[in-house]
């Protein structure tokens, strides 16, 4: 069994100009896709981002989520969808719980009541990649976190 990053690398090595996302006008192969997920890792582990750490992601709908999402795997941690539509109050009850290291997050976007320090991807177009195998990753480490509706009372992480 493979972690999906791994699947994402296997295709950029076999197929690298094979379209692996599109995302309105943007267009990513799926080398163009393992080598941002590989920079964004990158600036992740530089903040801190450790094997088995949660790292909240306040991002859109978007490549850039995907992206996102595929550098915290790399990394070795698991992500957290804070989705922007939910209330502050919410996010940070579901940062907390989940016990959140870091927030990936635009520049001017708004994380009220969240000491957490907050990567912008932004930086990560730019930043040195986190090169393949760095850290040890295994099938069976957790790799998402995803709360309840709260429908029978308060939300809860699984």
């Amino acid at each position: 069994m493979k972690c999906v990053h791994e699947l994402v690398e296997e295709r950029a090595r076999s197929t690298p100009d094979a379209l692996a996302l599109i995302d309105g006008d943007d267009r990513l192969t799926y080398a163009e896709l393992d080598a941002r997920a590989a920079r964004s890792a990158g600036r992740l582990a530089r903040h801190g981002v450790r094997h088995g750490d949660t790292v909240g992601v306040h991002l859109e709908r978007s490549a850039e989520l995907v992206v996102t999402v595929l550098g915290v795997l790399k990394a070795g941690a698991a992500y957290l969808i804070l989705d922007p539509g939910f209330p502050a109050a919410r996010l940070a009850a579901m940062a907390t719980d989940a016990a959140v290291g870091a927030v990936v997050a635009p520049r001017g976007g708004h994380l009220a009541g969240l000491d957490i320090p907050v990567v912008h991807p932004e930086d990560a177009r730019t930043a040195a990649p986190l090169p393949h195998g760095t850290v040890a990753v295994r099938p069976a480490d957790l790799a998402c976190v995803m709360f309840t509706s709260g429908s029978t009372g308060r939300p809860k992480g699984v």
